[in-house]
């Protein structure tokens, strides 16, 4: 199954990002309580970059999910496989996107079956993976952006788990005042919500999804 994608990127091709080393838990709260925490790593690996991250999400009937990632980014931060595996309820859902290119080729098993495949077609190997409750994610979307340039930039966009391809724009909101500094805001619009990053010197300090009233902060 292939699915071709027709929409403009703005981003200049030879426009290169830097990433750099981050680590730490990011601590998930909805409505005031907590949901999860997630240990994440992002860090050089032979020239190029590796993120995992892993978060236990407490349902509120007590059941539990667990849920792992390993993604390798080339030295551009632009991505080259992503693996993910989801435990819950007894069911093991995992999935690999591997990049070559704009084309990403897809494979996802549930617990034994025979595995699923399909690719997808994007006009540009500038990608970004956002998958679900993963939010180190968007600590390499802020990396990403270019804040020489500034203004609205326009990213193509993979979730995994979902299957979903498209696109989200980034836009800086300018400085605002926080305990111990001033931080970064940033804007992150899909089609169905806006997202809000707030970026330190050190990465990201605290990320807020106000229609889902959740807010995601670093330890």
């Amino acid at each position: 199954m292939a699915a071709a994608l027709a929409l403009a990127c703005t981003l200049d091709a030879q426009n290169r990002a830097t990433l750099a080393a981050e680590k730490g838990k990011l601590r998930v709260m909805q409505s005031g309580a907590k949901v999860a925490e997630e240990e994440f790593s992002i860090a050089p690996s032979g020239g190029a970059w590796t993120a995992t991250g892993s978060v236990q999400i407490a349902a509120p009937d007590g059941a539990s999910a667990k849920l792992t990632s390993r993604m390798q980014l080339d030295a551009q931060g632009l991505p080259k496989r992503y693996e993910w595996s989801l435990e819950s309820a007894g069911t093991k859902r995992a999935g690999s996107v591997q990049f070559e290119g704009g084309t990403a080729s897809i494979e996802v098993r549930v617990d034994d079956s025979a595995p699923f495949t399909e690719q997808f077609f994007f006009e540009s190997p500038r990608v970004v993976i956002l998958d679900n409750n993963l939010y180190h994610h968007y600590a390499i979307l802020a990396r990403l952006y270019d804040w020489k340039q500034k203004g609205t930039q326009t990213f193509w966009v993979y979730i995994p788990q979902d299957r979903t391809p498209g696109s989200i724009t980034v836009e800086s909101l300018g400085e605002q005042d926080a305990p111990g500094g001033k931080l970064e805001h940033l804007r992150v619009r899909t089609a169905d919500v806006e997202i809000d990053l707030y970026v330190g010197k050190n990465g990201l300090v605290r990320l807020a999804v106000p229609a889902a009233n959740v807010v995601v902060e670093h330890d």
